[in-house]
């Protein structure tokens, strides 16, 4: 059996690097993630999300990243089969303003 799995979208080093660390301290496994990637086992470029099983038991995205919202990237993956738990992926952000 698999440690529980994290994946962590952020575009700030800083941010990524601080919840890796909070995440590891936790013993789960941790895949990061610098900008939004739709389904980040298939590859970066890859649309459709082709696996039977969740690739992540918790997906953690800023809300804010340089590409598109971590919003509209939660959205991409469940209108494109995400098998990830929508109650299992948080949205967070330091500046909901901007």
């Amino acid at each position: 059996m698999r440690k529980l799995r994290v994946n962590i979208f952020d575009d700030d080093v800083y941010n990524l690097k601080m919840l890796k660390l909070f995440m590891c301290q936790r013993d789960y496994e941790i895949l990061t993630f610098d900008k939004a990637v739709f389904c980040p086992i298939n590859g970066a470029k890859s649309d459709k999300c082709d696996n039977l099983n969740p690739c992540a038991d918790i997906i953690i995205t800023d809300y804010q990243m340089s590409e598109m919202s971590g919003l509209e990237m939660l959205l991409h993956q469940a209108q494109n089969g995400c098998k990830v738990d929508i109650r299992n992926k948080v949205v967070m952000s330091g500046d909901l303003g901007g």
